[in-house]
């Protein structure tokens, strides 16, 4: 609008410089049209650019000194296209002689009819009105300053401004942004200093691909004192009408309305009682600003009640997001303070509310042309399920065997992004897992986002988790690193799956990172490791001890009544996942329960989906807990148990017959052990051989009344060395035991 101004108002001047200095020649009679070429001459000596006069100069004098032109043409900047700069179909200028006696202009209506005004920007960012002004001569002297006038003026009055059937042009070649503003129509009251007037406008502006257009009309009492360089506008009331393809109807209504008070003399600017309404909207505000020519300051407030986000986006065309719960994004309001400078703008303190949630903190964005975000905000309770796209029905069978769907993500607004800020959540919910006193920092710059730390109550224990995404390269790269405590299992995996398998409390401590765009990749590039504790729980749909005697029993020709409860019960199992390229090895799996203790080792295969994993089971002696005395025949013993096949939906084995051999090879080896070393203490020969007492002189053993051996003052004789018959005997003897 300001080049507009300067270019009217140049326009007026040339009008009113012509004007006077044509009345001078008149009564010589004549004809102004012979000095076209010079009026084009000295009008390219003040701008430089090329001036065409192809209409008629028409004057008057008494009462009015006047003049009409008609079709003129300025040229446009070189490199901007043949079309001229600024062209008019004609023109009309009125001023009245006598009052200029009294040092007093009376101007008419001033008129410009059909103006087209072509304003432009090169791919390097130049203007095309930069070069407009006198064209002065790299050895030529600037021009001496001239004398202040002793005309001094007492008044001006214009009875009329109007601006008919006009065009405005601006093209920016270095964003593509593309403005058409066309059919300007403009008025105004008698133009007086320091009194009212009434302003009118109409026109049509498009912008945008795909174009939107807009029939604005616009109208207010302006009260303009050039003096004091104050301006005041009352009732200022704008009405429009949007019109896109994808708008319902192809069109939608909008309104403005307040009060505007500007303040050129010491820069301040006031807006009251501010109230835009489009697209269902209500918005309210004010604003006020501070030096606004040298370094624009602005603070206010905004606000906007009963807003029903579904209905916005429908009246803006777009489509309404699917959800799973169709009843939210219906009820929401906006509140905020506000600050803004040329570098940046703070809303604080935000309150919103949207649905059953409640939003308030602060937001802040700097450097427009490439924002850098920062917030503050806290949130008092929000289920996202609600907002989440309702689950696919072709995936609704869940369940067990089928490979996971290929997902990809998308990670090219994080390039771009520049963030920084935290968030408090009271109550969380996602993914149907529940959160409490949930808070997170997150910042986000050239291409890698960082969360650090995500802490929360979980499950009556907590979570601590930190994670990064660095989207820099072709390949999104991913670290995860996590840590929980006293974590109840039970509850958070029926929230999570709806049903639970496994109960207790669990630590869990996570340490992963992968790259890629689509979820194969993920699994292909998952390295690090995972470790866990569980304590007192149990693992349901699953009794170790009941299938231990099932398989006791089937094995002796028996049937055992399948009527136990389907669960396990353990103190503590404990164990470290290794991850290499999406394969997870455990090699120290260590459970204890009542009844067993149990080691393992072992794969899993997340890009196969496959697992081969084999658990050893160990009877523990005891009368109680799961398996009881049923199973003290198995005591010591090590029962495998393996894991193959789909990961999700394994096939188990329990291989009792090897174990049960193993016991009664064991058994056997110590009975025949036993039965080695009677025969061979029989024969007297080998192992712990007792010796007999010496006989007496009869022949018989002696020995006290009482039955201990007789002492006797005879030294004991010797013992008979083994022939080598005897000797050859035992050595037969015993390999025919072994």
């Amino acid at each position: 609008m300001k080049i507009i101004v300067k270019i009217v108002l140049g326009l007026l001047g040339l009008l009113l410089v012509s004007g006077i200095a044509l009345a001078v020649f008149l009564p010589l009679y004549f004809d102004p049209n012979d000095y076209k070429a010079e009026i084009a001459q000295k009008v390219k000596a003040q701008t430089g650019r090329e001036f065409t006069l192809k209409g008629d100069i028409r004057l008057s004098v008494f009462p009015w000194l006047g003049m009409q032109i008609g079709e003129a043409s300025l040229g446009n900047a070189p490199g901007f296209g043949a079309e001229p700069f600024a062209a008019v179909r004609a023109a009309e200028l009125r001023v009245k002689l006598l009052p200029l006696l009294r040092r007093e202009i009376q101007i008419g209506t001033v008129v410009l009819d059909g103006l087209a005004l072509r304003l432009q920007k090169n791919a390097v960012g130049q203007n095309n009105w930069d070069d407009i002004g006198p064209q002065k001569k790299p050895d030529e002297p600037s021009p001496a300053q001239d004398k202040p006038s002793e005309f001094k003026l007492e008044s001006l009055e214009v009875a009329a401004l109007e601006i008919r059937d006009s065009t405005v042009l601006w093209s920016d070649a270095q964003s593509g942004d593309r403005y058409e503003l066309r059919k300007f129509d403009f008025s105004t009251g008698k133009l007086r200093s320091a009194e009212p007037f009434l302003l009118r406008s109409e026109f049509e502006l498009t912008a945008g691909k795909p174009a939107v257009s807009s029939r604005v009309a616009l109208e207010g009492k302006v009260n303009a004192d050039l003096e004091r360089k104050t301006y005041r506008i009352d009732d200022f009331e704008l009405k429009a009408e949007v019109a896109g393809e994808k708008l319902p109807g192809g069109k939608q209504p909008l309104s403005l309305t307040g009060a505007v008070d500007l303040d050129l003399k010491n820069q301040k600017l006031s807006i009251k009682d501010l109230v835009l309404e489009a697209f269902t909207l209500k918005v309210t505000g004010q604003a006020n600003g501070s030096q606004i020519l040298d370094k624009p300051a602005f603070s206010g407030q905004i606000k906007a009640a009963d807003i029903n986000p579904r209905a916005v986006l429908k009246a803006l065309g777009k489509e309404e997001p699917k959800t799973a719960d169709g009843k939210v994004l219906t009820r929401a309001s906006f509140e905020s303070g506000f600050t803004a400078t040329g570098e940046r703008a703070d809303l604080s303190p935000i309150r919103i509310k949207l649905d059953d949630s409640s939003l308030e903190g602060r937001l802040s964005v700097a450097n427009y042309s490439k924002p850098a975000i920062g917030f503050d905000l806290k949130v008092d309770e929000i289920d996202m399920d609600r907002y989440l796209a309702p689950p696919d029905e072709k995936d609704g069978a869940g369940g067990g065997g089928g490979k996971a769907e290929e997902g990809e993500v998308g990670v090219d607004a994080i390039k771009d992004l520049n963030l920084n800020g935290s968030l408090n959540v009271g109550k969380l919910k996602v993914k149907n897992l529940r959160f409490e006193n949930a808070n997170l920092s997150l910042r986000a710059q050239d291409g890698v986002m960082v969360i650090e730390p995500l802490s929360a109550g979980f499950y009556q224990g907590r979570i601590n988790l930190s994670g990064r995404l660095d989207a820099r390269g072709s390949r999104p790269a991913y670290a995860l690193n996590a840590q929980t405590s006293g974590i109840r299992i039970e509850p958070m995996l029926t929230d999570l799956t709806g049903k639970a398998k496994v109960s207790g409390t669990a630590t869990l401590n996570l340490d992963i990172s992968t790259a890629g765009a689509r979820s194969s990749e993920f699994k292909r590039a998952l390295n690090g490791t995972l470790s866990f504790r569980l304590l007192d729980g149990e693992i349901k749909g699953f009794n170790l001890g009941h299938k231990l005697r099932q398989a006791q029993a089937m094995r002796k020709g028996e049937r055992l009544a399948d009527d136990a409860p389907q669960t396990t019960d353990f103190a503590e199992i404990s164990g470290t996942l290794n991850i290499v390229n999406g394969v997870l090895r455990n090699n120290d799996l260590d459970g204890k329960s009542p009844a067993f203790r149990v080691n393992g080792e072992g794969s899993a295969n997340l890009v196969n989906e496959t697992i081969d994993y084999l658990a050893k089971v160990f009877v523990v002696k005891t009368s109680k807990g799961q398996g009881g005395e049923a199973l003290a025949d198995l005591e010591g013993v090590s029962i495998p148990v393996r894991l193959t096949g789909n990961l999700y939906a394994p096939d188990w084995k329990i291989d009792l017959g090897s174990a049960l051999k193993e016991k009664a090879e064991e058994k056997l080896e110590q009975e025949k052990e036993k039965a080695k070393q009677k025969l061979l203490d029989k024969l007297g020969i080998g192992g712990s051989s007792s010796r007999q007492p010496a006989p007496d002189a009869g022949g018989a053993t002696a020995t006290e009344p009482s039955g201990a051996p007789a002492q006797s003052t005879e030294p004991a004789p010797a013992p008979e060395e083994k022939s080598d018959k005897e000797r050859l005997k035992e050595e037969a003897l015993r390999r025919l035991l072994d």
